[in-house]
């Protein structure tokens, strides 16, 4: 079972400017899936990204905050996010389960955050399209 930070951990620049695309949460199957853009760049090619898939499951909250309303956050574009350590100040990361993780995301389009708790989280690489883009979007 990994964590997100473990996942982030295999990654040449970790979650570091990754792009998320879309998220989709099932209640019922205690899970998120966000679609995104990892940042695999490098001196030889600074801006490459590859689609991937992040599952996060055994998901315990998922919570947004609202965007700051000084940013443009209307402007339909993927998120472009860096994965940090949990918020201590989230009431829920006290009382979480003995196997789960707690992390968020900072948002750079909003100037806030995505928190989450777990028990693990997935990477998987989608299959490369002919003809994307950088992203790979």
């Amino acid at each position: 079972m990994a964590t997100l930070q473990e996942v982030a951990d295999e990654l040449p620049n970790g979650l570091h400017d990754a792009q998320i695309v879309s998220c989709a949460l099932d209640f019922a199957a205690r899970a998120v899936a966000f679609e995104l853009a990892v940042w695999l760049g490098d001196e030889a090619e600074p801006e490459r990204y590859r689609r991937a898939h992040l599952k996060v499951t055994g998901l315990v909250f998922c919570a947004f905050d609202p965007p700051d309303p000084r940013y443009p956050f209307a402007d339909a574009k993927p998120l472009v996010v860096d994965l940090c350590d949990a918020d201590p100040a989230v009431p829920a990361n006290a009382v979480l389960p003995e196997n789960a993780f707690s992390a968020r995301f900072w948002v750079a389009n909003w100037n806030s955050f995505i928190h989450l708790a777990a028990t693990h989280a997935e990477l998987t690489w989608a299959s490369p399209i002919p003809g994307d883009s950088s992203l790979g979007l």
